[in-house]
C-alpha cells in the first residue's frame, strides 16, 4: 500500500485583492550521484510535485476535444462515400485506424474491433463474356471508448515536477510555483529584446564593452515597451471598456489587452516637417487622429507632447 501524503496548498494573491486556490503539491527528498574522472559528486535534491488546477482543467478540455474527433473520424472512416477510394484488403484499413489513434493521442483509450463484410454481385452473360461473380470487400471498426482507461488518464493530468537544490528555508513550494507561473513574461521580455522591433539579433558587434552597452541600450527600450503596455492596459480595466482600430486590416476588432507594438505602429504614418526660409522655421504636424489620441490618453499623455514638436514663436532662428 504506497504511503499517504499531505498536500500543501499553493494560493495566488491577485493585484484586485482577491486570493485563489491555484495548485497543491507535496516534495520528497532524493539524494544525487554524479561520476566523472572516477570523481564522485553527491548533492541533496528537493523534488516538488504539484498539481495546477488550471493546467488540469486545460488538459481535461484539451483530451475530451481529442477524444472526440477520433470518434468523428473513425465513423467517417466507416461511412463509403463517392469519391472515396475503399480499402484493398483489411491491412491498408487496420493502419488507417491506427494512424487516426496516433493523430489524436488516444493510445489505449478506445476498445477497437474490426470486421470484414464480403459481398458477392452476380453478373449475366453478356456477348462472349461468361457469366461470373463478383466479390466486393468493405471494413468496419466497431470502436468503444475504455471508460476506466480515460479516468485513469484524467487522474494524472495537471501534475507537474519541479526540482531544486535550494533548501526549504529559502524556497518553499508557493515560491517555487508562482514564479514558475510568471515565467512566460520574462520570456516574453526576451523574445522582445530579439523580435523586430529592438533586434538585438542577429549582433555583429566584436568588443565585449559594445555588446553590454547595446544590451543595456536595448534593455532601456523593453523596460518602455513594457510601461507603454502596462499603462494603456491598466487604464482600459479601470474604464472596463476596449480599445479597437489598432489591428491592421481589421479595424472592428477591439481587445482589451494590446500591445506596445501594435499601439507604437499606430503612430507610424506621423511625419514632421521642418522649413527654414526668411530668418524663420515653419513646421507642418501631421494631425494626429482619433485612434492615436485615444492611445495618448490612455498614456496620460497630453496632446501637447505632439502639438509642441515644433518650435516656437520665440525660439530663435
Amino acid at each position: 500500500m504506497k504511503d499517504k501524503v499531505k498536500l500543501e496548498t499553493v494560493n495566488y494573491d491577485y493585484a484586485n485583492g482577491t486570493t485563489t486556490l491555484i495548485a497543491q503539491g507535496y516534495e520528497q527528498l532524493h539524494t544525487c550521484t554524479f561520476t566523472h574522472d572516477s570523481q564522485e559528486s553527491r548533492w541533496e535534491e528537493r523534488r516538488l510535485v504539484v498539481y495546477s488546477i488550471a493546467y488540469a482543467e486545460a488538459q481535461r478540455t484539451a483530451l475530451q476535444a481529442r477524444i472526440d474527433q477520433t470518434q468523428s473520424d473513425l465513423k467517417t472512416l466507416n461511412q463509403p462515400s463517392r469519391g472515396k477510394k475503399p480499402f484493398s484488403d483489411l491491412d491498408s484499413f487496420v493502419k488507417a485506424v491506427e494512424q487516426i489513434i496516433s493523430k489524436h493521442r488516444v493510445q489505449s483509450l478506445f476498445q477497437l474491433t474490426f470486421q470484414e463484410q464480403v459481398e458477392q454481385h452476380p453478373q449475366r452473360r453478356y456477348r462472349d463474356r461468361a457469366p461470373r461473380v463478383i466479390e466486393k470487400r468493405r471494413f468496419q471498426v466497431d470502436f468503444a471508448l475504455d471508460l476506466s482507461a480515460v479516468e485513469r488518464q484524467m487522474q494524472v493530468l495537471g501534475w507537474r515536477v519541479y526540482a531544486t537544490n535550494q533548501p526549504q528555508s529559502e524556497l518553499s513550494l508557493s515560491d517555487t510555483v508562482i514564479p514558475y507561473r510568471q515565467e512566460y513574461l520574462i520570456e516574453r521580455g526576451f523574445g522582445r529584446l530579439k523580435g523586430e522591433l529592438l533586434c538585438l539579433r542577429p549582433m555583429f558587434l566584436q568588443r565585449e564593452d559594445h555588446i553590454k552597452g547595446l544590451i543595456r541600450l536595448l534593455t532601456i527600450g523593453l523596460r518602455l515597451l513594457t510601461l507603454v503596455e502596462f499603462q494603456v492596459r491598466r487604464a482600459l480595466d479601470r474604464e472596463q471598456s476596449q480599445i479597437a482600430g489598432v489591428y491592421m486590416g481589421n479595424p472592428k476588432r477591439s481587445t482589451a489587452q494590446p500591445t506596445a507594438e501594435i499601439l507604437l505602429a499606430s503612430f507610424k504614418e506621423i511625419t514632421l516637417v521642418l522649413i527654414e526660409g526668411t530668418g524663420e522655421i515653419y513646421a507642418d504636424l501631421t494631425v494626429l487622429n482619433p485612434l492615436q489620441q485615444r492611445i495618448l490618453q490612455l498614456m496620460d499623455f497630453s496632446l501637447e507632447i505632439y502639438t509642441c514638436l515644433g518650435p516656437q514663436s520665440d525660439d530663435p532662428p
